[in-house]
């Protein structure tokens, strides 16, 4: 046939540079993508990968140069490069990296909880240090006086309701970090429960420029049906925060309710203080960022978390705001179902 074997020529040397052209152009666009995610790339996995493609542009340059005819091999080796990029991005690599990474935090969080065991160990030992140490003074010194002896006791209380606080939260915050922590709803008296916040904050006054104070509206309602063991501790921790870093003035604690329909009612209560220390950043803080060298945990801190952590477990939400010059607020807002929708009455108790 006329021509035929000239055909035939043409589409032999065509295939070949056709091949080997598609193969650069998809080398290269694969490269540009590996560069783009060269962090994600462990650098063992991707080293073969970048010796070939420089084997594979040195061959191509003596090809387009006419030094030496290596189209058949040039291809070749783009067909490996080709295989060696969907080598690399193979589920078993990510997976393999994956493993490494988690590992690699996994061993970050192994040495993060040792510091923070570390912390942890300190703040306990300065209570118990007050009680061993206030307990051995009194069994050696003679002659003590009433006045002195009430003082030493109770530097010793107070050592060991710090000493129980920390326990307690330590207890607390494993339970949740371990999703161990289960709603238990029953009926309520709000002030009961008002008046046992009340109790508790009393024993925790102990600077001589701050008062706290409890104010509720007229229309507090009575009886309700929720957790008030965990509401109880939310209020609690928050005003032993409110009490740590508040050096004078007041610390009060206003608690209101809104019915919102024949079953339900919305309760807030109102942290408020002044000369407030603690910044939103610190507020914010979660329970991985305690673990750190640089963080002293103490019960407060611990406190605070444990707060809002068991505000969300019962669909409530929490609001930390701090306006320079007005003092901080804390703004806690819990749906209650209603039990009894008549009113306490206002009441207003300064201590």
């Amino acid at each position: 046939m006329p021509g035929g074997p000239n055909t035939a020529i043409i589409v032999e040397g065509l295939l070949p540079e056709i091949i080997n052209i598609e193969y650069i152009v998809t080398s290269f666009v694969l490269f540009f993508l590996l560069a783009l995610n060269r962090k994600k790339i462990e650098t063992l996995t991707i080293t073969p990968f970048i010796i070939i493609f420089v084997c594979y542009i040195i061959v191509n340059f003596f090809t387009v140069t006419d030094i030496l005819h290596t189209n058949h091999l040039a291809a070749f080796m783009g067909a490996i490069v080709v295989a060696m990029f969907y080598t690399n991005e193979s589920p078993d690599t990510q997976i393999l990296a994956d493993y490494r990474r988690t590992t690699k935090e996994k061993k970050a969080l192994e040495t993060a909880k040792q510091k923070f065991l570390v912390n942890v160990s300190h703040e306990v030992r300065t209570p118990m240090h007050t009680i061993l140490g206030t307990g051995d003074y009194l069994l050696k010194k003679q002659n003590l006086s009433e006045e002195e002896f009430k003082k030493d006791l109770d530097d010793i209380n107070k050592a060991a309701m710090n000493l129980s606080e920390l326990i307690n939260n330590m207890i607390d915050i494993s339970n949740i970090e371990t999703n161990k922590v289960h709603i238990n709803e029953k009926n309520y008296d709000n002030k009961e429960l008002i008046m046992k916040i009340n109790e508790l904050i009393n024993l925790k006054m102990s600077k001589e420029n701050l008062r706290f104070t409890i104010e509720t509206d007229p229309n507090l309602l009575g009886m309700l049906y929720g957790d008030e063991e965990k509401i109880y501790k939310i209020i609690t921790r928050i005003l032993e925060n409110a009490i740590e870093y508040t050096d004078y003035g007041e610390v009060k604690l206003t608690v209101s309710s809104q019915i919102l329909n024949s079953d339900y009612a919305e309760m807030t209560y109102l942290v408020s203080n002044t000369g407030h220390a603690m910044t939103e950043e610190s507020f914010n803080k979660e329970f991985d960022d305690l673990l750190s060298v640089d963080n002293n945990i103490d019960s407060t801190k611990l406190g605070v978390l444990i707060a809002k952590k068991l505000t969300d477990i019962l669909g409530g939400e929490i609001e930390f705001l701090n306006e320079k010059g007005h003092g901080t607020r804390y703004i806690i807002k819990l749906r209650q179902k209603i039990v009894n929708n008549a009113p306490n009455g206002a009441f207003m108790k300064v201590n």
